[in-house]
């Protein structure tokens, strides 16, 4: 009996500095402050088409240390046609946002189509998958390089370049 509550007493102390613990560690993890991005790159919208130039901006709002929210807005222009990616973007970082951090995005949103020559205007539905790296250039400032498939990105090609809003 009393080996029991000898046993049952440590294995409350054990659990009560493990989850201390835990909450320690925690508290030492600091969501990111929100990031501002510029984007350029290149999207091959269709696969019977060239790639074309893009550009854009986007901004992070870090959910907790590893997960955020990145709306984006992405301009992609062609000989005769120009596209609009309106996206939100879930980014999982692979790593506690310290020195080089990989990560995976997954983007929906929609995705506006002008075609000059054939007086064609079309909106539809978007969405994408990739991988990307963020590789910070000092405390603030970052570089990104992502790749990405999806509808109307085969693929997507893009480097960011941010900066950290403290």
């Amino acid at each position: 009996m009393i080996k029991r509550g000898v046993f049952l007493a440590a294995s409350l102390v054990f659990a009560g500095n493990f989850l201390l613990g835990v909450r320690a560690v925690e508290a030492q993890e600091v969501t990111p402050p929100p990031e501002v991005r510029f984007i350029a790159g290149a999207v091959k919208t269709y696969l019977d088409e060239p790639a074309q130039p893009a550009v854009g901006f986007g901004f992070r709002i870090a959910i907790t240390p590893r997960l955020s929210l990145e709306p984006e807005v992405l301009r992609v222009s062609g000989q005769r046609f120009e596209s609009w990616h309106i996206l939100g973007n879930v980014r999982y970082s692979l790593s506690r946002n310290v020195g080089v951090t990989p990560y995976f995005v997954v983007g929906a949103g929609v995705n506006r189509e002008v075609d000059t020559a054939i007086n064609y205007h079309s909106t539809v539905a978007a969405w994408n998958a990739g991988f990307g790296v963020r590789i910070p250039v000092s405390n603030r400032v970052f570089i990104s390089p992502e790749g990405r498939l999806g509808l109307n990105a085969f693929p997507r090609l893009t480097v960011s370049v941010g900066v950290a809003l403290r």
